[in-house]
């Protein structure tokens, strides 16, 4: 292993330098085996004389007489030596010999009287600091509880401590020098220690050495009691217990598997070794769901899926010391060095900039334990290159060995910029390194006449820009644009801008172009839009100004926007930019570079077309904003809107569970019932109250218009029920609807949420599905188990929920038209813990569509989709993934909405931006997902008319491609100018 810092031990010798009469109080042990970086503490009676005749007296010397490099030092109290072991450790499995002469003397000049030697022997135990393939996170010699960091827990008594050897008198008990004592003899009694050590994700290792002497064995509760480990690490829990040790050394080593129920642990029964020794203990997480306990090296049990949730919780480790449920024996257990190290991490990296080929070579050596985590496939190395914050480049290699070589091309920009390096494995970040690199790219100014042909990856950079002319006319100034003139903040050379006069007119770039290129464009800050295109191409594309960076002020500090605009085959002609009337423009260059044969062929490949984006409308909320008052509106807003964005289905909820937004046989007419709830109504639901009757007044629900204007734009419609969406009926008890009153006493207990449990709610469930699938152009059902996911409380038996939701899901599927499909929305994060055997349904064939998705607002990063991709794998079932448009915030409640009305409150809610969903779908659509269900999404995504043309790109995975390799990486770069302000 893996040891970590110095590990010090107490040898008591206790020489007494009085007389010749007297002798050591104690006899030293020979034939110890201790570990390679041992340090020997001797303790004297007496203040020593440290000079070099006492440093010479001490030697340590091998099997062969060959002397060791230790050092000595004398000690904080000065009546003790500190021997410290080799730079790089004794040499494992050696044995070694300490003497001691007699050139010793106190500061009285009492000598030693004895010559003293003692034997010992190194274990085979490899120290961390020598160990290449372990990178540590926390190294803790056990000399100190305090100084290492760990917060001790209450209720500590004389008999129930966990300390070091600085308590030893407090405690009345000898604690040996460089190890924690766990000491409990109290009946029902638990004493602890915890420390925050950030673990982070991937695998990794627990490791200490530990002498066992006593275990208690509990009459109860076997799992939690007796020496006990809880690391949390990425929000997963792994809690393991070591107790019940008999007079055969056998103990029991359990593992917490559930975070509730019955049989809670699972266990294996071990025996240690019964030499009263020193062992090493490791918990290794091996990353792919396996914990494995270790002694000595050796595997002695393993655990498979051992991780428990525990989001929210920071990473920590936490030691207990418990007697609670005793039936016999004690607690006595010494730790001597503990470690918390990564088994697999980024070692070092060799950076190689390569300006000609425009690329960066990188060399990464990995810390790597086990070679399974090679063979496994499952982990890689993302290198992304960025200046200025923007991405430029970025790569993606898979870990194969130890040493993975890694290739950044197609580098355009110079100057500084920021590597980083990233261990991932799917979407899970599990170590980032950064490295800051130069380079400086060649690029070609060119010249008004010039002739051009593209060479892939070559840049050209043309900034004459008052060369620039409209067709009959000499330079930009008689074709209408104003001239103006920068200083480059950073390289501090000058420049020229055109800015747009009254009436300015197409400009042309007087340089003729042939073959592929890019083409950016350089405009300053204060550009709302332009046109630009090939001189032959008669559709110009639209440049919008990013408006983050807007100002008030023309002229100062400003910015230079470096956008990537279009791409082009060029024939013999050159780049148009067009005004359009009444929008500012400011342009400093143009910059072009030539596509490389993988770009060509990535641009020329065909969209794919499948229109893969699942959009969910929730069947209120616009109603509550007012955005439906006619059924004309309705269809244009929830479906004609949609026309040419590649969204394949519509998924309309029904409103709530119970609440429904049409008129049903099972729940009841929309509405009824609801007056006696009358002051628990908001603005925006009376407003929804009133467009929904007025829209089913019409002789139709929503559904069915939407269902109907769906087949006529070649939109499928699917009608989706949260399957357990009830509320507290004292604040929003409307929200529940008439059948509420009927089926509240198949509630949960304690709770307001239906059981399934109850055979009644599950057959209004069914009916509803059925009933709702059935209308004309409905193409199916989306059984939406994601924002309530609890169907099941306290009085359904964990083994029953399974079973239960099979059979309910068996029977929707054989009762449901032929033609009619179902998607299920279920929570990505371990789904079978409320009875969604997603996993069954998929091979049963009783869903079509699988969608995990985050509970609530979306997480910070993409979820690992891998295990969902594989179960799908050779299957008729699509798998869509789950994208929430929240980031953080609430849907404003009653209170809040009259705080607003008195300019008290500002609700604020944060949504996912146009870029977070390109990168997800980017994700997502990369690690073989077949499309997105875009949940709660705000209209601006789509629906109004400021909508972004790339929201569209969401629903084609050829197009998120080109989007990721043309937009995103390298499309958008900015750098800080100065502009002059014009003379009058």
């Amino acid at each position: 292993m893996k040891k970590l810092l110095t590990t010090t031990f107490i040898l008591l010798f206790c020489f007494l330098l009085i007389s010749t009469h007297n002798s050591y109080a104690f006899e030293p042990t020979n034939n110890q085996v201790v570990s390679a970086n041992k340090v020997w503490n001797i303790q004297f009676n007496k203040e020593l004389k440290f000079d070099d005749a006492l440093k010479n007296s001490i030697t340590i010397v091998d099997s062969a007489g060959k002397s060791s490099a230790i050092t000595t030092q004398l000690g904080l109290d000065k009546k003790s030596i500190l021997i410290n072991p080799p730079v790089k450790g004794y040499t494992l499995g050696e044995s070694y010999t300490l003497k001691m002469d007699k050139e010793i003397y106190s500061t009285d000049n009492t000598q030693l009287q004895n010559i003293l030697q003692m034997t010992f022997k190194v274990n085979n135990n490899i120290l961390v600091e020598n160990n290449e393939n372990v990178k540590s996170i926390f190294n803790d010699n056990c000399n100190n509880l305090i100084t290492s960091g760990w917060s001790k827990g209450d209720n500590y008594t004389n008999d129930s401590f966990i300390a070091d050897s600085s308590e030893s008198e407090k405690y009345n008990t000898h604690i040996p020098y460089g190890q924690y004592l766990f000491y409990n003899t109290t009946q029902n009694s638990i004493s602890k220690i915890s420390k925050d050590v950030k673990i982070g994700a991937g695998p990794f290792n627990v490791e200490f050495d530990a002498k066992i002497t006593d275990l208690q064995t509990p009459a109860t509760n076997v799992g939690w009691r007796g020496f006990a480990l809880d690391i949390i690490a990425n929000n997963k829990r792994y809690h393991i217990s070591i107790n019940s040790k008999d007079s055969d050394n056998k103990v029991k080593i359990n593992l917490l598997s559930k975070n509730s129920g019955t049989d809670l642990f699972k266990t294996i029964n071990t025996y240690l070794p019964k030499d009263n020794d020193i062992h090493r203990w490791s918990i290794v997480n091996d990353g792919n769901k396996t914990i494995s306990v270790l002694l000595d090296g050796k595997t002695i049990g393993s655990f498979a899926n051992p991780e428990l949730d525990a989001a929210g919780l920071t990473d920590r480790v936490i030691f207990y010391n418990d007697m609670t449920d005793t039936l016999s024996s004690y607690n006595n257990v010494y730790i001597d060095n503990f470690a918390v190290v990564n088994s697999l991490a980024i070692k070092n990296s060799t950076v190689i900039p390569d300006e000609k080929n425009q690329a960066i070579n990188i060399s990464t050596t990995m810390a790597i334990e086990a070679e399974n985590l090679i063979s496994i496939k499952q982990y890689s190395i993302k290198s992304y290159l960025y200046k200025n914050d923007k991405i430029i480049a970025e790569t993606s290699t898979p870990l194969n060995k130890k040493t993975i070589l890694s290739t950044l091309n197609n580098i355009t920009q110079s100057g500084e910029m920021k590597l980083v390096l990233k261990l991932v494995t799917g979407n899970q970040v599990i170590e980032e390194t950064t490295k800051t690199i130069s380079m400086n790219i060649s690029t070609a100014n060119l010249e008004p006449g010039q002739v051009v042909n593209s060479s892939p990856g070559s840049v050209y950079l043309y900034n004459q820009m008052d060369k620039m002319s409209a067709t009959g006319k000499n330079d930009a100034v008689h074709s209408g644009w104003n001239l103006g003139s920068y200083v480059d903040s950073e390289s501090n050379k000058s420049g020229s801008i055109i800015e747009n006069s009254e009436n300015p007119l197409t400009i042309k770039m007087p340089v003729t172009l042939n073959g592929w290129f890019r083409v950016y464009v350089g405009y300053v800050t204060g550009t709302d839009s332009f046109r630009i295109g090939a001189t032959n191409d008669s559709s110009k594309t639209q440049i919008n100004g990013d408006i983050s960076l807007k100002s008030n002020n023309l002229y100062g500090e400003q910015w230079i926007n470096e956008k990537s605009t279009i791409i082009s085959k060029f024939d013999n002609n050159s780049i148009e930019i067009n005004p359009i009337p009444n929008k500012n423009v400011r342009i400093a260059y143009i910059k072009l570079i030539g596509l490389t044969a993988d770009q060509v062929t990535l641009y020329q490949k065909e969209n794919e077309n499948k229109k893969t984006v699942i959009y969910d409308f929730d069947g209120y909320s616009d109603f509550f904003d007012g955005r439906y008052p006619t059924v004309e509106a309705l269809k244009n807003k929830a479906v004609d809107r949609f026309s040419g964005r590649n969204v394949g289905t519509i998924n309309w909820s029904l409103g709530g569970t119970g609440a429904l937004n049409y008129n049903s046989k099972y729940a009841g007419n929309a509405y009824d019932g609801t007056d006696e709830f009358d002051s628990e109504f908001r603005d925006g639901d009376r407003l929804a109250k009133s467009q929904i009757l007025n829209i089913l007044s019409s002789g139709k629900s929503p559904l069915e218009i939407i269902a109907d204007r769906g087949a006529d734009k070649d939109i499928k419609v699917n009608a989706s029920l949260r399957m357990n969406s009830f509320y507290n009926p004292t604040i929003y008890g409307f929200k529940n609807g008439d059948m509420y009153n009927k089926y509240k006493q198949f509630a949960q207990p304690g709770s307001f949420y239906l059981s399934y449990y109850h055979t009644e709610v599950r057959d209004y469930m069914k009916n509803i599905l059925l009933e709702s699938g059935s209308f004309n152009n409905v193409n199916g059902v989306t059984l939406d188990f994601c924002r309530y996911p609890e169907v099941f409380g306290s009085e359904t038996p964990n083994d029953q929920k399974v079973l239960i939701m099979n059979e309910f899901l068996r029977t929707l599927r054989k009762e449901l038209p032929k033609n009619k499909t179902i998607t299920i929305r279920v929570p990505w994060k371990n789904p079978i813990q409320y009875g969604f055997d997603v996993n069954a349904w998929v091979k049963e064939g009783l869903l079509d569509t699988l969608v995990p998705s985050s509970i609530g607002n979306e997480d910070n990063k993409s979820f690992e989709i891998s295990s969902y991709v594989n179960m799908v794998k050779n299957t008729n079932v699509k798998l869509y993934i789950g994208i929430t448009a929240d980031v953080s915030g609430h849907d404003i409640t009653k209170e809040e909405e009259q705080l607003v009305k008195q300019g008290l409150y500002i609700h604020n809610k944060e949504y996912l931006d146009i870029e977070q969903y390109l990168l997800r779908a980017y994700d997502v659509y990369e690690d073989g997902a077949d499309g997105l269900f875009l949940f709660n999404s705000t209209a601006n995504l789509y629906l109004d008319s400021r909508a972004p043309v790339e929201s569209s790109y969401l629903g084609d995975k050829i197009q998120i491609q080109k989007w990721h390799q043309f937009d995103y990486v390298s499309g958008f770069m900015t750098h800080k100018i100065n502009v002059s302000k014009p003379s009058n």
